[in-house]
């Protein structure tokens, strides 16, 4: 009998880790940390804010400061009292390898370099210090509607130190986590954390059995 060659120490990396953003800080930074990081297909990305008022909206190289599309993702504004972060969390799932630029959406912010990059371009003249030069002064224009993200309690996967336990202080956007939304849009699709990884696992899992 043949075995397949994926075996359940491959299973943690086929599922894809969670990589996390820190929306501001502690003590109240106008920044995203990391601001450029590269995150496998698979992989997911988990904003956690952090006081005060804060927001991420999927933007251009091309048109800084400014909605990708009236389809892109956007967290809605987190108004968070806590040093400890929002209790919510923001979460986009990876696609593909395409550079996914974006910004914080509060007044100012992304004008004062607020902005990041999702799997960087080797083009320097593309990467995030360009990006933050290009967006430098701008007028920062956010949306409206939560869309395009799965709002929830820190994921139990996060390969970080935070606590999937959610913390206290912080306020979600609307004061309840909406229903998690699905859908596609430059470089990045939305699932439910849950649900994407235990189908997956299943799958993987019953191959082996094969």
């Amino acid at each position: 009998m043949r075995y397949p060659t994926l075996s359940l120490l491959t299973l943690p990396m086929a599922l894809g880790a969670t990589t996390i953003i820190k929306v501001g800080d502690e003590n109240g930074a106008i920044k995203f940390s990391p601001d450029s990081i590269s995150i496998p297909v698979g992989g997911v990305a988990e904003f956690h804010f952090y006081p005060q008022v804060h927001s991420v909206v999927q933007g251009s190289f091309e048109n800084p400061c400014q909605p990708l599309s009236n389809t892109s993702f956007y967290s809605g504004p987190f108004f968070t009292t806590s040093p400890q972060g929002n209790e919510t969390t923001f979460s986009l799932s990876i696609r593909d390898e395409q550079p996914v630029y974006y910004y914080c959406g509060a007044p100012g912010h992304c004008g004062g370099g607020m902005v990041g990059i999702i799997n960087p371009p080797t083009d320097s003249s593309r990467n995030v210090q360009a990006y933050i030069s290009a967006s430098t002064n701008k007028t920062t224009t956010s949306t409206s509607g939560v869309r395009g993200g799965t709002l929830g309690p820190a994921s139990s996967a996060s390969n970080s130190s935070t606590s999937s336990t959610p913390t206290t202080g912080g306020t979600s956007p609307t004061g309840n986590a909406p229903a998690a939304t699905s859908s596609k849009a430059a470089g990045v699709v939305v699932e439910s954390l849950g649900w994407g990884f235990t189908s997956l696992a299943a799958m993987l899992v019953g191959a082996l059995m094969v």
